[in-house]
């Protein structure tokens, strides 16, 4: 057998885990308690394996577990036979046989690249031009909380080493106004910190509570409006002085050129399960620096195998300006070893970037632990 042909796919099983949070984590859009987590493995003729993770989160992807793995049943035979170096090939055997999904792509996309690395014996990351950094500093997010709680949970990963606080926003105005003023007071002037308020304003609402809130110092807030709202958006980038970040609007590098002809932004999240896997994370990437936005790699609360992805793809693209939220998963599960195997190592809030092949975990035992 020619190592070309032992590199062909030849099989793609899914499983569904479901996970409980360590507490709720409460967002504007909905309190979330639990979620459905979809693995799909990779295997090709020679026996190399490749796993790939994503969450499901209804009210910002449209999809569920049972969606998601439906989707790639209908996809998986379009990539069966094709050779697991080929990415491009797979994505776009992808896009043309569904549109949207892009959720269920973003799994096969994660698996076919670890595969890939493991075939080479090289980290995932090098497949993608190799890094550009050796450690990726990361964001401690905060949920919607009462104000005292907000407080003690910054306080404590600020002394960890997290540099930057993301606090989610938008239930209570004059709450979060409090909240943030305090925040700043107890974590002195040299902590970044960013709100999120997951769409929760209109325009009016957005810049009373931002200003409001101007003495703080705020590095960005993301999503104040509707995603659909970029008029909204335009008009608090206009009236506060606080740069607005995309996420809600953000799916695709089209969506890139619509919010930045609308000069609705200034920076955007970028989520690799949003974009449909790395390479399409690769192009938002790529159309934000055509347009000198900023970005930093944002989560869905993925397990090990989804954080692995987004560490390699933070760690081998340029123009990630801001900490990440990849490590997400991980702050809400706590202690689970499908979350923070012994792979993924945090030292004062920012992830080291291994040099372990392909995504670099276990996937095996990973799967075989479902």
């Amino acid at each position: 057998m020619s190592p070309q042909g032992s590199l062909r796919i030849v099989d793609i099983q899914t499983k569904v885990a479901s996970r409980k949070l360590a507490e709720t984590f409460e967002i504007f859009i909905d309190p979330i308690t639990a979620l459905g987590h979809v693995f799909v493995q990779v295997r090709t003729e020679g026996g190399v394996t490749g796993l790939g993770e994503v969450s499901s989160l209804g009210p910002f992807m449209g999809d569920s577990p049972q969606l998601i793995v439906d989707a790639i049943g209908e996809l998986a035979p379009k990539l069966i036979g094709k050779n697991v170096l080929d990415l491009n090939s797979i994505v776009g055997a992808m896009n043309s046989t569904l549109r949207y999904n892009h959720a269920a792509k973003a799994a096969l996309d994660f698996a076919c690249h670890d595969a890939a690395g493991r075939a080479l014996n090289i980290p995932t990351y090098q497949l993608l031009g190799g890094r550009v950094r050796d450690r990726i500093d990361c964001s401690w997010v905060i949920g919607i909380k009462p104000v005292e709680a907000t407080l003690e949970e910054g306080v404590v990963h600020v002394e960890e080493g997290y540099r930057t606080l993301k606090v989610k926003i938008g239930r209570n105005d004059e709450e979060d106004i409090e909240k943030v003023l305090r925040l700043r007071r107890e974590v002195g002037p040299e902590i970044r910190i960013r709100l999120d308020a997951n769409q929760a304003y209109t325009a009016p609402q957005a810049i009373r509570v931002l200003q409001a809130v101007t003495e703080a110092r705020i590095d960005s807030v993301e999503q104040p409006c509707r995603a659909e709202d970029l008029s909204g958006a335009r008009r608090v980038r206009e009236m506060v002085s606080i740069p607005v970040l995309a996420d809600e609007s953000i799916f695709s590098a089209a969506d890139v050129v619509t919010v930045a002809e609308a000069q609705a932004v200034d920076a955007v999240n970028l989520k690799l399960v949003k974009a449909g896997g790395i390479l399409g994370g690769r192009e938002v990437a790529t159309v934000c620096r055509a347009y000198g936005l900023p970005f930093f790699v944002g989560s869905n609360l993925e397990l090990a195998p989804g954080i692995s992805a987004s560490i390699h793809s933070a760690a081998s693209t340029m123009g990630v300006a801001f900490a990440s939220d990849i490590y997400v998963g991980h702050q809400q599960y706590r202690a689970d070893g499908l979350i923070a195997p012994e792979s993924i190592v945090v030292r004062d809030g920012a992830i080291d970037v291994t040099e372990n092949v392909g995504l670099g975990i276990d996937s095996d035992e990973i799967w075989e632990q479902l």
